[in-house]
């Protein structure tokens, strides 16, 4: 049962199948089959506000892949002080279903809204483990607070898409602040973006001085305990090394600034 495939809401691994029993057949659903429920249906019409943020989605993603294939081997020796060691690898394989999934519907004219939650469902279809599952979730709950139909997507909305994923990785992670968890980078970034927006900066500067607050944070956990998770049994072991989850989490939202600087050279 351990090594068994699974595939539910909150947590993925391997080829799962769902049974449907339809006239005594069995269907593969969507997720089961590594892809997302939105590319078998008809795209959403989308307004040219938000097929341009679907874009800068794509275009963050992939800087995200470059960043953690780059870092995978350092993200898995860092989990392996008190994990499996297997965060690294989980990290790219969603990152990379997530950008498939998020190009080709992009692609075929679909708004950010669309475009992450497909995003999303690829992600925790393929990455496997607790944070597959929980990155897969948080996405989709971000762009389902979007929406494809926006005139203008502002920053505020990027922040509050950010927040509402968040919340759910917190409902389905059940982990908190000081846990020794990605929310240990993920939750100081949010506040901190949503306190330079609110202040009137723009969400490029907004994001980079958020990010700093992440790299930070993160190498703070370093002399935090973990509570909860695989490496609760070895906590002793990790104190003096930072978390895995934090530390990719700190890096993704630090690649996406790359984005600004491909736009600034075009």
């Amino acid at each position: 049962m351990w090594r068994a495939p699974a595939d539910t809401p909150a947590y993925r691994k391997g080829p799962a199948r769902l049974a449907q029993k339809e006239g005594g057949s069995r269907r593969r659903s969507p997720a089961a089959q590594g892809g997302s429920s939105i590319e078998a249906a008809q795209i959403p019409p989308a307004t040219t506000a938000a097929r341009q943020a679907a874009a800068a989605v794509v275009a963050g993603l992939s800087s995200m892949r470059t960043a953690l294939i780059d870092s995978a081997d350092e993200l898995g020796r860092i989990d392996a002080v008190a994990g499996d060691g297997d965060h690294g690898r989980g990290m790219v394989k969603g990152v990379t279903a997530a950008v498939e999934a998020a190009t080709g519907l992009a692609e075929r004219g679909a708004g950010v809204s669309t475009v992450l939650i497909g995003a999303g469902d690829a992600w925790a279809a393929k990455a496997g483990g607790t944070s597959g599952a929980l990155w897969g979730a948080g996405m989709r709950e971000a762009g389902a607070h979007l929406s494809d139909t926006a005139s203008d997507i502002t920053a505020e909305d990027v922040s509050g898409a950010l927040r509402r994923g968040l919340n759910t990785i917190v409902a389905i992670g059940k982990a908190a602040p000081g846990d020794k968890t990605l929310l240990d980078a993920a939750l100081p970034f949010a506040d901190a973006l949503e306190t330079a927006i609110g202040r009137g900066t723009d969400l490029w500067t907004a994001w980079d001085e958020a990010a700093a607050v992440a790299h930070t944070a993160a190498l703070a956990t370093a002399d935090l305990v973990p509570k909860t998770g695989r490496a609760r049994p070895l906590a002793a072991r990790s104190i003096g090394t930072p978390d895995a989850g934090a530390t990719s989490y700190a890096l993704c939202v630090r690649s996406v600034l790359s984005v600004r600087t491909k736009e600034h050279a075009e």
